[in-house]
């Protein structure tokens, strides 16, 4: 049977999210979750609120996802923002330029940042700068559309970044875990503060869990633990005096 393998939350400030659901052929896999909103780091952009609708109706309208309105939010896979920046050209009119990111909210990262910008002869009549923003709308989403395509293939033929934490551990027993957790082919990223690691699997959270739990039991037969999370991408873990 096939399996709904993408799920695509749109998220903008003081409206209803959108989530939506795309067919995948593979059987399994993680089922990835995407939100997308306005930015609110992008210094001296600002995101234009018709953007939300305008980025729904484009996916609605290339069928690529089948479209719910859904009232709650959770954790993503990925988090897209979007911001956008007017300014006057010499001899009359404005450039419109419009930003979009795509970042891993687990590890941190950067994964694609696509940009387009188009020319609004007329930036003082109503309705123009809107205009503008569809314009550029239109012009950078079939990239951003490719990008969303690639992360879901790529997190289905090579699995999902989680992370795992490990309070209060000594760094050797970090890398004892590490070690025996190797042996199932995962691969791993070290995290920049603190004890734990990434680790990259085709497991769910609780599959990756309870490896982890073996792991430990394995490596540290002595060790004391408690689980304090089990979300969707990050497992933490406390050790016990």
């Amino acid at each position: 049977m096939k399996r709904k393998t993408a799920i695509i939350c749109l998220m903008a400030l003081g409206l209803l999210p959108i989530r939506a659901v795309a067919d995948d052929e593979e059987e399994g896999g993680h089922p990835l979750l995407i939100s997308v909103q306005p930015s609110s780091q992008t210094e001296g952009w600002k995101p234009p609120g018709i953007l939300e609708g305008v980025i729904g109706g484009y996916l609605k309208e290339h069928k690529l996802l089948d479209w719910q309105f859904f009232a709650t939010t959770g954790p993503t896979d990925v988090v897209v923002t979007y911001a956008g920046d007017v300014k006057p050209k010499p001899g009359g009119g404005a450039s419109v330029k419009l930003g979009i990111i795509a970042r891993d909210p687990v590890r941190k990262k950067v994964l694609f940042f696509k940009q387009a910008e188009v020319t609004c002869k007329s930036p003082g009549k109503s309705g123009a700068l809107d205009q503008s923003w569809e314009k550029a709308a239109q012009k950078i989403l079939p990239e951003v559309l490719a990008g969303l395509k690639q992360l879901q293939k790529d997190m289905r033929d090579n699995g999902v970044w989680f992370l795992v934490s490990m309070d209060k551990a000594e760094d050797i027993q970090v890398a004892k875990v590490k070690q025996r957790l190797k042996r199932e082919g995962h691969s791993f990223e070290p995290l920049s503060s603190g004890p734990g690691f990434f680790v990259r699997c085709k497991l769910d959270n609780a599959e990756l869990a309870e490896q982890v739990e073996e792991a430990i039991e394995f490596a540290l037969p002595r060790a004391r633990f408690d689980f304090k999370a089990r979300q969707r991408r990050v497992i933490r873990i406390e050790f016990r005096e």
